[in-house]
């Protein structure tokens, strides 16, 4: 019993275990700070452009189509110019402002939500809109994806200490977490250019490879970076 408990030790401190093991310690270290700094700092969406992609992000998920409530007057003009209709306010305003992958992120977030918007307390007790904070955990989890990916990164191409150091100074960067509470799709397009470099960085390394031939994984990854 003694022996095999030596075994399992030896493989949380030296063997693979440790890699896995350092990697749920560094997520939970990102929960934990981002508990602590929406309990100090979160002050619901913080953009006029976060909250057109959560009203479009609430339309959707409830059914009512790619339709806004913001309605622009280009958009007007754009619709007249198209039906040839003098009246272009519909019931219904279709939205033509927003590129349709984050709002429907969102979408999928606050269908899960199942939630009520209306806001019930007096406005002298209310303090986090409950549809918002959904929406700022969406953000923040996919900065903890750019962390990662920023970590997989440095440690292809540098070393595993270059990668934590990278993403501890990612992590700590206070802009990142500002575009998490903002309700902007900035974080969206920081994990998907950080996705194409991970991938670039991937088919360097095993078209560098000459033990074996990786055909499939680098047309697999081209594909995915053409998606």
């Amino acid at each position: 019993m003694s022996f095999r408990l030596q075994e399992i030790i030896h493989a949380i401190e030296q063997g693979p275990a440790y890699r896995y093991l350092s990697y749920v310690v560094g997520v939970i270290f990102f929960a934990t700070i981002a508990v602590f700094y929406d309990s100090a700092l979160y002050r619901n969406l913080s953009t006029v452009e976060g909250m057109d992609a959560a009203q479009l992000a609430r339309n959707i998920s409830q059914g009512k189509g790619y339709t806004t409530d913001f309605v622009r007057p280009f958009s007007i003009y754009l619709l007249q110019k198209h039906r040839g209709e003098t009246n272009a306010l519909p019931e219904l305003h279709p939205d033509l402002a927003n590129p349709p992958a984050y709002p429907a992120l969102l979408a999928g977030t606050l269908k899960f939500m199942r939630g009520d918007y209306e806001i019930r307390t007096g406005i002298d007790k209310f303090r986090i809109y409950g549809p918002d904070m959904w929406i700022t955990g969406v953000n923040q989890a996919l900065f903890q994806v750019a962390v990662g990916l920023v970590f997989l990164i440095a440690r292809r191409l540098f070393d595993p200490s270059v990668a934590w150091v990278a993403a501890g100074i990612v992590m700590g960067t206070e802009l990142l977490w500002r575009f998490s509470n903002a309700g902007l799709p900035t974080l969206l397009l920081v994990v998907l250019f950080l996705g194409l470099c991970w991938a670039l960085a991937r088919i360097d390394f095993l078209g560098r490879d000459t033990t074996d031939t990786h055909d499939r994984q680098i047309l697999f990854l081209g594909a995915l970076m053409g998606v």
